[in-house]
């Protein structure tokens, strides 16, 4: 079972501390607890003590938008892929068993690093796809530790996915043929933009949630070392310098204010013509920030892709 990871406050993974809850201002200051308290730990080392920080003053409070639950026909399993070199978990959900999915766009969703492709049912991905209209179909698939392109030991996630997993999926399912959107959070959040970059004659709208981007290759090495192979490595795969892929894609760009990749994204989103939907908000690097963009992120790609179809109809 992979292990979890998340994001310290200067973007490097930790394997993940068991959670606990969250002290809020107001209970804080019940308990008595004020600043002479955060004081006593300034001269605390770790990037740990800046995190709990920004929970407790609350940095990373948001309001997820409340969705009764849509009961979407969901779907989980895993193909042995050659590109990958390993067996990849997905997930898909449609709004109903019987939709007929020849008219349904498809959104196929990236995760974070080492996630499960079940996470988009934990940010309910699928009901926020409902309240938009009900008109996306959702697949989800695992992306290892892999950024996303093919690195020096062979793994290629980006050739599983568009080479082996869309390709199987309209085999099966029949999906895909409808139109073709991305959405990925974190290290899928680059994958997606990256994906849309690489093949914009196969994705109509790109969005991505606190995407997971560094500026240079030094602050990348050493926030995350393992995520490119090199400096060549991460100049052929630098989003930075592919944004001409985007010219004619729709994109979508969140990220919290308190996230360790906010000024990348900011600056990233900057670079795009046109310029990007964007979402730059309160928020942190975490499943609460992501839950709450993405009912624009939803609405963003059902406009775009739902569009598609009723011009093709």
């Amino acid at each position: 079972m992979p292990h979890r990871y998340e994001l310290d406050a200067c973007g490097r993974y930790r394997a993940a501390m068991p959670q606990t809850p969250r002290l809020t201002r107001r209970r804080l200051l019940a308990a008595g607890v004020g600043a002479a308290a955060i004081g006593g730990l300034e001269g605390a080392r770790g990037s740990g003590i800046r995190t709990w920080y920004q929970h407790l003053t609350g940095a990373c409070d948001v309001t997820a938008a409340s969705l009764p639950r849509s009961h979407p026909y969901v779907a989980t399993g895993s193909f042995d892929s050659r590109a990958a070199r390993a067996q990849v978990g997905y997930a898909i959900s449609l709004p109903h068993a019987e939709t007929d999915v020849a008219r349904l766009p498809l959104v196929v969703c990236l995760p974070g690093r080492d996630t499960s492709a079940e996470g988009m049912l934990n940010l309910s991905l699928p009901d926020y796809a409902a309240a938009a209209g009900g008109h996306l179909a959702l697949a989800c698939v695992e992306g290892g530790s892999s950024y996303w392109h093919r690195r020096a030991s062979g793994e290629d996630r980006m050739a599983m996915l568009t080479g082996e997993f869309l390709p199987m999926l309209s085999r099966q399912r029949g999906l895909g043929h409808a139109g073709l959107g991305t959405l990925g959070w974190s290290m899928g959040g680059y994958g997606a933009l990256l994906a849309a970059e690489l093949r914009p004659d196969l994705f109509g709208a790109a969005a991505a949630l606190s995407p997971a981007m560094w500026t240079t290759y030094a602050q990348q090495h050493s926030a995350v070392p393992d995520a490119f192979d090199s400096q060549t490595d991460y100049d052929r795969f630098n989003p930075y310098t592919r944004t001409e892929g985007l010219a004619h894609t729709p994109v979508f760009i969140a990220c919290g204010r308190s996230d360790p990749f906010h000024t990348a994204d900011v600056e990233f989103a900057t670079t795009l013509k046109p310029r990007p939907q964007t979402l730059f908000t309160s928020g942190c690097h975490d499943d609460d920030f992501w839950r709450s963009a993405a009912p624009h992120a939803m609405a963003f790609l059902t406009r775009h892709l739902g569009s598609r179809v009723l011009l093709e109809g």
